[in-house]
């Protein structure tokens, strides 16, 4: 499979495929019309980005990060969704989005990044694991910026 993707801020056009996404994230998960309406309606707003990995103009991955008022004051930002197309997983684009998102929140006075990881999701820690996240609690990731 081929590297050559970029990574860009969302727009409007994009969440149909960014939604379909994290259908099969969440398949099964009796909340997941939860995203949505939250994503429709707060993806633009300040404090929260979504970035989407795109190759040959097709979405390949996406990445949902906020830092809340409250908790920006204290330095701490948290990833919401990470999702990568099954073909182009394990060729950079996961870590190209996170390597992005640090960038943008470093500006904003992060420190450190916070995001679940369900216990089942082995290889999703080992991901993590592997660029240099650290699980904090069973379920929690964080990196010091």
């Amino acid at each position: 499979m081929s590297n050559n993707f970029n990574i860009r801020k969302a727009a409007a056009p994009d969440f149909p495929k960014i939604s379909e996404y994290y259908h099969k994230l969440y398949e099964g998960d009796e909340e997941q019309e939860f995203f949505g309406s939250k994503l429709d309606l707060d993806a633009f707003r300040a404090n929260q980005r979504v970035l989407v990995a795109e190759s040959h103009d097709k979405i390949i991955g996406y990445l949902w990060f906020v830092w809340y008022e409250h908790i920006k004051n204290k330095g701490v930002a948290y990833f919401e969704e990470l999702y990568v197309d099954e073909k182009y997983r394990r060729s950079g684009v996961g870590k190209t989005l996170i390597e992005h998102a640090i960038n943008d929140i470093k500006s904003e006075g992060i420190k450190t990044i916070y995001f679940a990881v369900g216990a089942h999701m082995k290889d999703s820690k080992e991901f993590y694991e592997h660029i240099g996240f650290k699980q904090s609690r069973e379920v929690w990731f964080e990196k010091a910026l």
